[in-house]
């Protein structure tokens, strides 16, 4: 009986979120070429962009949103601070991004950049609701674009001079370990 119930577990969700949960969360190969791209905290690895610049661009919303309630608001200098700091996503041009510390801090600066800009993008957009609407989750779309082409390109350099290159299902970077 005992037996069926520790068999029950290895096939219950905490059992495959365990299994998979490198895949979940850090979403890169588990390889030595994407060390770079990941953080850890505990046991557990994140992948950069997605749990520091997704969660920044939150904050950023809800700063260009309640920043138009603010008394003496400039709505054009928060724009202009959002520009900047959206720009430092040139620095994945460079090698200074290869250091793990300033990668962490460009994808906070992008993303609290683009959110400040979409949080206020509603405001600054003229027309009716839905053209707002409309036109502020285009700006999404159009400030995500050149995130996941770098994203791509990342991937495909580091990639294309690995041995697996041509047979992803062999790559040890993707086994699943447990």
């Amino acid at each position: 009986m005992d037996s069926l119930i520790k068999k029950e577990k290895k096939t219950g969700i905490l059992h495959i979120l365990k299994k998979y949960k490198y895949y979940i969360f850090a979403h890169h190969p588990k390889c030595d070429k994407f060390n770079n791209d990941t953080f850890r905290i505990g046991s557990t690895e994140f992948c950069i962009g997605c749990f520091i610049g997704y969660p920044s661009a939150l904050i950023g919303i809800f700063i260009g949103y309640f920043a138009f309630f603010l008394p003496k608001f400039n709505p054009i200098i928060l724009i202009a601070g959002s520009f900047l700091m959206m720009c430092t996503i040139l620095l994945s041009f460079t090698t200074l991004t290869e250091i793990k510390v300033v990668k962490i801090f460009q994808k906070f600066f992008v993303g609290l950049g683009s959110g400040i800009f979409i949080g206020t993008a509603y405001f600054i957009i003229p027309g009716g609701h839905l053209l707002k609407i409309f036109a502020t989750l285009l700006s999404i779309l159009l400030l995500n674009f050149p995130i996941q082409v770098l994203h791509y390109r990342n991937m495909n350099k580091k990639c294309d001079a690995c041995e697996y290159e041509p047979g992803w299902n062999q790559c040890l970077g993707f086994q699943i370990d447990l």
